[in-house]
């Protein structure tokens, strides 16, 4: 989820420097799918390492910024958290 926050930042440059509705359409919908799917609302912050499907991934090693699985850290959290 990472570098997922990264795409959003970068669609929602893109918008600023063209306009191009399209781009903060598709920012909008990756940080919404993003939220139902990432963060966590009980223990708050963002699970790092999501399926195509949505779902966490239980197995495996660490995430892209060295979270094991099924960790969050605090990269993703600030990255991505509401002001």
């Amino acid at each position: 989820m990472y570098g997922h926050s990264f795409g959003i930042y970068s669609l929602a440059a893109s918008f600023k420097a063209t306009h191009d509705p399209a781009t903060l359409d598709l920012a909008k919908k990756a940080f919404l799918w993003l939220e139902e799917h990432s963060h966590d609302s009980v223990n708050k912050g963002y699970i790092e390492n999501i399926g195509p499907d949505g779902k966490p991934v239980t197995r495996g090693g660490a995430s892209a910024v060295g979270g094991a699985t099924g960790q969050k850290t605090m990269n993703t959290s600030i990255h991505l958290s509401k002001p």
